[in-house]
């Protein structure tokens, strides 16, 4: 009996161990596996905007996988979109600051904007003016931290908005006016690039980090590494930088140079942002256009008076460089022209600044259109007839 039971003891042991060594093989089997996933892992979808070749879409690999990746780079080149919508024009829109006074909570405001300012960049637009008609002093519903006028609040959130993510931080402050600026629908421009998105373009912030005398200085451009450019700037200025590198290459830091917000743009075709200014009066509108050429030749007002964009005659504004359109906001051109005191201009000598007065839904079944809903219906009409008769690049 006692020889039976050691026996059955030993058997039992004897299983026990080959079931451990049996889950041991298994789980260093796993191990493994997940090693060589590691090893060979691709990160998918990195996109890359090069300068002498079109848009692709890179594979990103390990440093044993480079010289693969490269080739797989050359091969999977997909249409270049923005190369081929280069235009040779500007589109500027004006917006009254009082469309922010309809809107009843901070919340709403704030998704206003964004509302927009994402309306615009579907457009590539590439001035925002803020025509200034502020109800009142003073901004309602925002906590106390200084005087916020309505102007200042909507200026504010569309800066905001076209900053890429990576530099916000740096450039805006806390303050109660963006409190819900992560409610508005990301702007996604070519120029808000993620960490793992190669462009030959960058937006950065020059940072406080020790250079040697003549080196310039160092950038923040939203990538695991620095980058150093050829100037000395002054730290917390933003600025646009033309890497000299091809790719995510194996560097210790990256270099550049800093060139004109309007590079990427004049020479790829990319929309790189909006600028934004405020119009204290009417005349600041036309008389501060911040262009070389130093004014509009295309001004047109949005109004319920206006003709139909379809069937109006465009042949005598061919070649236009700078077309400017006016939104009325729930007053309409007429209604805010005549509540501006500020102004010496007669209602009609302000018409007769524009070219023409349109009315892109003269049988709306609504009573009224906002104004964001009126940006894209607008645009949308205008657009094709301003790639019409824009000004075309040279050969």
């Amino acid at each position: 009996m006692e020889y039976q039971k050691r026996s059955k003891r030993l058997d039992s042991e004897v299983s026990d161990s080959s079931v451990s060594q049996k889950i041991s093989k298994k789980s260093k089997k796993i191990k493994k596996e997940k090693e060589h996933k590691i090893k060979n892992k691709v990160i998918e979808n990195v996109v890359s905007f090069e300068d002498e070749s079109d848009f692709e879409v890179v594979p990103q690999q390990n440093e044993i996988n480079k010289k693969e990746a490269k080739l797989q780079a050359k091969t999977e080149k997909s249409r270049n979109y923005f190369k081929e919508t280069k235009r040779n024009f500007t589109i500027s829109v004006v917006v009254p600051s009082s469309i922010i006074d309809n809107a009843q909570s901070l919340e709403l405001k704030t998704y206003l904007v964004g509302q927009i300012a994402k309306a615009c960049g579907q457009f590539s637009v590439n001035e925002i003016i803020v025509f200034s008609n502020d109800r009142s002093s003073q901004m309602k519903n925002l906590p106390s931290d200084g005087n916020v006028t309505t102007t200042e609040f909507f200026v504010k959130n569309l800066e905001y908005i076209e900053t890429p993510q990576y530099l916000r931080k740096a450039l805006f402050p806390r303050h109660s006016a963006l409190r819900y600026t992560g409610l508005t629908n990301p702007l996604e421009a070519p120029h808000h690039l993620k960490i793992t998105e190669w462009c030959k373009y960058r937006e950065g912030v020059v940072i406080n980090r020790p250079v040697s005398y003549g080196k310039g200085s160092w950038v923040n451009i939203g990538l695991p590494k620095d980058c150093q450019v050829d100037i000395k700037i002054e730290e917390g200025t933003r600025v646009t930088v033309k890497l000299n590198e091809n790719g995510f290459d194996n560097t210790k830091y990256y270099s550049g140079v800093v060139v004109s917000q309007t590079e990427p743009t004049d020479e790829f075709g990319y929309f790189w942002g909006y600028n934004v200014r405020v119009a204290q009066k009417f005349e600041d509108i036309v008389e501060q256009c911040p262009f070389e050429d130093g004014s509009y030749d295309l001004k047109i007002g949005v109004s319920e008076n206006g003709e139909t964009p379809e069937f109006i005659d465009y042949t005598k504004y061919s070649d236009f460089k700078h077309a400017l359109v006016f939104f009325g906001g729930l007053e309409g051109i007429e209604g805010i022209i005549e509540q501006d005191e500020r102004t010496k201009l007669s209602t009609v000598a302000i018409k007769k600044m524009f070219d023409l007065l349109v009315n892109p839904l003269p049988e709306r079944g609504t009573r009224t259109i906002r104004t964001e809903e009126n940006i894209l219906v607008t645009l949308s009409s205008l657009y094709p007839k301003f790639r019409q008769f824009g000004a075309h690049l040279q050969n």
